[in-house]
């Protein structure tokens, strides 16, 4: 099932802003090298060591639950560490 494109408010980021973000990011494999570097950064410099949870929740359809379970991750500290992301993201478009 595909995930549908949600606003986040808490993120601090305007609507359209997310969803060029969300859009971009769900687009991940298409993308040339240059913008997968930005987004991987992205999730590097918003969760460290749990960069991959992210990548992966950003670029996939997976849902919350099963990102958390695989890389042992709250669905809180997930959540926070995605609206960071979206602040960083909005920095560099």
């Amino acid at each position: 099932m595909a995930t549908v494109f949600r606003y986040k408010r808490e993120a601090n980021v305007s609507y359209e802003d997310q969803g060029y973000i969300y859009f971009l990011s769900q687009r991940y494999k298409l993308l040339p090298h240059e913008k997968k570097n930005m987004i991987r950064q992205a999730c590097r410099d918003a969760a460290g060591s749990a960069q991959s949870a992210v990548l992966e929740y950003v670029t996939t359809d997976c849902d919350s639950t099963f990102i958390c379970a695989k890389h042992a991750l709250s669905e809180s500290t997930l959540e926070r560490m995605v609206r960071r992301y979206y602040r960083i993201m909005a920095e560099r478009i």
